[in-house]
């Protein structure tokens, strides 16, 4: 994907599973501000 940084992608199975359910490109605009 666009970020691959390591950390975001431990970040993105987090709200993949809690939050999401299944969305891991909208995961990742849920990570950016919860993860930052």
């Amino acid at each position: 994907m666009a970020i691959r940084r390591g950390r975001g992608v431990a970040a993105i199975n987090y709200p993949t599973g809690m939050n999401l359910g299944g969305d891991p490109t909208q995961a990742l605009v849920h990570s950016t501000p919860t993860g930052n």
